[in-house]
């Protein structure tokens, strides 16, 4: 383990937690509005339509010095299989993981929550784009005349639905899922404006509360 530690740069004195899941779900832009920056910031991890993680890369977070981040490169492309993720990408060495999805909860992300439960090592679960997500519900529902805030309290019903079943079927303990939009974690951090925000308050505080590793 020292090993993998020592190739991805792993923080002794630092907690470090590690953003995972499926190509495409947004992982690079919720790593850089975790730490308070726009993509084309100095420092800030590479966001693109294309695959843009080739492999993982751990980031410092300036305001948050005990914390260090790892930008995992996404599953189930032609070149990362999904199956093999966890062990191929060393996501046992992490203190803590990120686990994202935007969409559908995939089979991806099911297997990163039960191997993380197999090896103890807490996992967050995030649903991204959660922003473009409740302007495509609003819009499938038009004929409700959805107010912003309806809209998302049907979309975290749904979607917290959604998850609970697909971790009965995994004999996984049901746990919460954190609605997230790039923008609003990104004001949240640098502002502390909660007024464009969902789940970003609540991911954030449990993420930065977390142990550190020997505290």
């Amino acid at each position: 383990m020292q090993e993998f530690r020592a190739r991805h740069g792993y923080g002794k004195h630092a907690l470090n937690i590690a953003i995972t899941g499926e190509s495409g779900v947004g992982k690079s832009a919720l790593l850089n509005a975790l730490r308070g920056l726009w993509s084309d910031d100095d420092g800030a991890a590479a966001v693109g339509v294309n695959e843009t993680t080739a492999v993982v890369e751990g980031y410092t977070d300036a305001r948050h010095p005990h914390i260090k981040w790892y930008d995992v490169p996404g599953a189930n492309t032609p070149t990362i299989s999904g199956w093999m993720y966890f062990m191929d990408q060393s996501l046992y060495i992490f203190d803590a993981l990120v686990v994202v999805f935007s969409d559908r909860f995939s089979q991806t992300a099911g297997t990163l929550l039960h191997n993380a439960h197999r090896c103890n090592i807490p996992a967050f679960l995030v649903r991204t784009k959660a922003d473009h997500l409740i302007k495509n519900l609003k819009k499938d529902r038009r004929k409700q005349r959805l107010e912003d805030g309806q809209a998302r309290d049907i979309l975290r019903a749904e979607t917290q639905a959604m998850v609970n079943d697909n971790l009965a079927k995994l004999n996984l303990p049901t746990q919460q899922v954190y609605l997230v939009s790039e923008d609003g974690l990104r004001e949240w951090v640098t502002e502390g404006n909660a007024s464009v925000t969902i789940d970003e308050p609540a991911i954030f505080a449990h993420l930065m509360t977390q142990p550190q590793p020997g505290s």
